[in-house]
């Protein structure tokens, strides 16, 4: 909402010890500003990539070959100890295709048992073989390792036939299309078809690449603290930098991905400080009070507690409104609006304030901790909210104290003003402490 300064909190203490910390604190913004320029990554801008690295089209990859650990990083003006929330994308970069004449533009590379011929672009089995028969290239490929293979089918006339890399198996295929599979080499290095003794048809191209990311990636702020990004996908991670300044992403000589959509903010934007803050003392009556006059409206409170004790807060607020009076204030009951006067006493208890506008003496203090001590309500154990305005009907400056004991009451102002931006009026709330 809008800036305002109040000038009264109201909390009840519900095992507060007396060793707890309490800090009432303001500022004028939560947001939590983004840390890094150009985060589209549609060209190097202002990120710095080590060897190995290329930026361009919406993502950061690492893809070729560099000795022992290597950076994209950025200077975003991280501060040690504040803790970072860093966001992004991390995707397989899928390595060169590891078969060698993967279009059957000739035999070369291939080795075939009985049935199966090359030639015209495409591997045929003619199913005069009598047995399983296999259609075969070694591609190098590593146990533990996952791989995307793709192949197409055509002139399906009967059978199964079953790829493979090393002894693990991918889906059996039983009709002509294209097919894409992920198998996990074990067992050996080649690429392997087999087809029954009854299949009929053509394998009319095929490419292997490695799917699995490879190598390590960790993030860093400054000079230290690390966190690993362990596996594809969107990651979203908490980074406290020991050391300020750059942001990086650093990846070790095996690596091989893409980052996209990298974000990194601050994980809470009070870790910045407030623009104001004062500390509340504890009280023993269990009901802590303080006048304050900070030097300026803002438009975010709050009230920071540390305690060893398992305890809560309940909260109300009293918002002094200077320039408000009981005449700009409506009130809205069952979906009727009235006024505020004297006519509704009977709905709405009031108690009159002696004090002036201006006045933070200790008669006006104690007038208030004596309201607020009356406005806690014993068998709900919850604050009820309270409003306070000028009282118009006299002279002295004294104020309104209007209490909403049933909370089925609505304020409303009876007119748009600015002078009404310093008067609020908010619902009690429970806070862990």
């Amino acid at each position: 909402g809008a800036p305002f300064a109040p000038e009264a909190f109201a909390f009840y203490d519900h095992n507060l010890t007396a060793a707890a910390s309490i800090t009432l604190q303001a500022r004028d913004s939560i947001d939590t500003p983004q840390m890094l320029s150009n985060t589209e990554m549609v060209s190097a801008g202002s990120w710095s990539l080590e060897s190995g690295w290329t930026m361009a089209s919406g993502e950061a990859r690492c893809v070729s070959t560099h000795a022992g650990d290597s950076r994209l990083s950025q200077a975003a003006d991280l501060v040690a100890g504040l803790t970072y929330i860093v966001t992004g994308i991390l995707g397989a970069i899928y390595g060169a295709d590891r078969v060698s004449n993967g279009t059957f533009a000739a035999s070369t590379g291939w080795t075939y048992s009985s049935g199966w011929t090359i030639s015209t672009g495409a591997a045929t089995c003619s199913g005069t073989q009598t047995g399983s028969t296999v259609l075969s290239q070694n591609i190098a490929a590593v146990s533990g390792t996952r791989y995307e293979i793709c192949f197409t089918i055509t002139d399906w006339a009967a059978g199964t036939i079953t790829p493979r890399i090393g002894a693990a198996q991918g889906s059996t295929v039983s009709y002509a299309g294209t097919f894409s599979m992920v198998i996990e080499a074990s067992g050996g290095s080649a690429l392997a078809f087999w087809a029954n003794s009854a299949f009929i048809g053509k394998v009319a191209s095929v490419s292997v690449r490695q799917y699995d990311l490879a190598g390590d990636a960790w993030a860093t702020g400054g000079t230290a603290a690390t966190e690993t990004i362990s596996q594809a996908g969107a990651f979203s991670l908490a980074l406290t930098p020991a050391g300020g300044g750059s942001f990086a992403l650093v990846v070790n000589s095996a690596f091989l991905g893409a980052f996209h959509g990298l974000s990194v903010a601050l994980a809470d934007p009070w870790q910045q400080g407030a623009a104001w803050s004062t500390a509340i003392p504890w009280a023993e009556t269990k009901l802590l009070h303080l006048m304050t006059a900070p030097a300026s409206s803002y438009r975010y409170w709050r009230v920071d507690i540390t305690d060893a004790a398992l305890s809560f807060v309940e909260f109300s607020f009293m918002f002094l409104g200077s320039g408000v009076s009981r005449d700009d204030l409506m009130v809205e009951f069952n979906n009727l609006e009235m006024g505020v006067d004297a006519a509704d006493v009977a709905l709405m208890p009031r108690t009159t304030l002696d004090m002036a506008i201006s006045a933070n003496t200790p008669e006006a203090l104690a007038a208030i901790k004596t309201a607020l001590a009356d406005s806690y309500d014993t068998s709900s154990r919850a604050l009820r909210p309270i409003l306070v305005c000028l009282d118009t009907d006299s002279p002295s400056g004294n104020f309104w104290l209007l209490e909403n004991p049933s909370r089925t009451w609505t304020w409303r102002h009876r007119a748009p003003r600015a002078s009404l931006l310093n008067m609020s009026m908010i619902e009690p709330t429970k806070t862990a402490a």
